[in-house]
């Protein structure tokens, strides 16, 4: 009886799908209601985070900042200043850099 032994090597590939990062940042400064544009973002913003078809396409992060940025779903429009500069460097150092994609709702005049 003759018995052939190799050294036989099982390879077993696996993928995961991961979802790319969405950041939702949503302007909570009192110039939004000055500009009586309050009405529309909150309820843009409420579309966004309901979508099924882009929670199901990404990761959905949303903040909302003024001077200061917070993980609040709740606009309130009473922050005095608006800082986009420190609110992003705020959500890239949350995210480590791995940002995608951004949508900023804002004013002049209303945009997302």
């Amino acid at each position: 009886m003759f018995i052939l032994v190799i050294n036989p090597k099982f390879i077993k590939d696996s993928y995961v799908l991961e979802k790319t990062n969405l950041v939702i940042l949503a302007d909570n400064s009192s110039s939004i209601k000055n500009a009586a544009a309050s009405e529309e973002l909150s309820n843009t913003l409420g579309y966004l985070l309901e979508s099924r078809d882009l929670n199901d396409k990404f990761e959905v992060s949303s903040y909302i900042f003024g001077n200061e940025i917070n993980t609040e779903d709740t606009l309130s429009f009473d922050d005095p200043l608006t800082n986009i500069g420190k609110a992003l460097t705020t959500v890239n150092n949350i995210h480590g850099g791995e940002i995608n994609h951004y949508v900023k709702c804002s004013r002049r005049p209303f945009s997302c």
